[in-house]
């Protein structure tokens, strides 16, 4: 019998994949905007991006993201702690959609991210 809520179980996955170590010696964290359908954005943060983005697209990544599945990821931005990230996750959620869209314009994604899954589909 499963006894833990959903949430539990998510929070697990997460912890899990923080042990990720990078090739430096140390964990990368990823703050990631995916675009959206019907053009929403969605913001986060993680240390496997592939894994989060395969997550999102079966439905079990975000609440938000159940309801608007994600088509491609249009920003990344890497951090050497999950403190950073968390921080400028919580200054990029306070943006405006345009604003994020002039973030997403100006810097992107600046190479091709390896998602097996088809992000840019």
């Amino acid at each position: 019998m499963i006894t833990g809520s959903q949430t539990d179980i998510e929070a697990k996955s997460a912890a899990e994949t923080d042990d990720k170590i990078s090739v430096s010696g140390h964990r990368e964290w990823l703050l990631y905007i995916l675009e959206c359908s019907g053009g929403r954005l969605y913001t986060g943060i993680t240390v496997d991006l592939e894994a989060r983005f395969r997550a999102h697209m079966a439905g079990k990544g975000a609440k938000f993201t159940r309801s608007f599945k994600p088509q491609r990821i249009v920003f990344v931005r890497r951090f050497s702690s999950r403190t950073e990230a968390q921080r400028e996750e919580y200054a990029l959620k306070r943006l405006s959609t345009a604003a994020k869209r002039a973030l997403i314009g100006a810097e992107g994604v600046a190479s091709p991210i390896p998602i097996s899954s088809g992000a840019g589909k």
